[in-house]
């Protein structure tokens, strides 16, 4: 709730805010695990405002390089802040504002006997095979890669082998 709240909140100020905002629509470019949030808010700031929002999901890296190549967004909802504070550090953002946070989870087939005292153990197992976002383009890959860094002052080479397995 807290979530909507804060994302409402930065829509009407947007509005308030920048004179480059449409009076008929918003465009939102928006975190693919933002989707149901930024819809629900959407139709709620259409029904108090009259206008439109407009809102495409994705890769927060690959929306990034879509503002970063000349698209306009009148709202960017990134899965983290790196993205964000590049594009205000280039000009090409006016504030940037956390309003969430992300967690990364970890899930396996029952088959797999995943624990939290075996879970680096597993994903080194040459018999388990290992599925990530991609880094650069989604942060849940930068994540894991962190994960993966981290993982190798437990165990030295384990980056190696949790990198050529992702």
């Amino acid at each position: 709730m807290q979530c909507k709240k804060a994302l409402l909140w930065m829509m009407v100020n947007l509005v308030a805010m920048t004179g480059s905002v449409r009076a008929d629509q918003l465009h939102v470019l928006a975190a693919g695990s933002l989707r149901e949030v930024i819809a629900e808010i959407g139709r709620r700031y259409q029904i108090q405002t009259g206008v439109e929002v407009r809102a495409d999901f994705g890769p927060s890296g690959v929306l990034h390089e879509r503002i970063a190549n000349g698209e306009k967004a009148d709202l960017f909802a990134s899965a983290d802040m790196g993205h964000p504070l590049k594009l205000a550090a280039d000009g090409l953002a006016m504030r940037v504002d956390m309003f969430t946070r992300n967690a990364l989870c970890a899930f396996a087939c029952p088959k797999v006997g995943l624990t939290l005292t075996n879970f680096l153990d597993r994903l080194l197992d040459p018999a388990v095979r290992l599925g990530t976002s991609t880094p650069r383009a989604d942060p849940a890959g930068d994540y894991a890669w962190l994960v993966f860094h981290r993982a190798d002052g437990v165990h030295p080479g384990a980056f190696l082998i949790l990198d050529q397995k992702a």
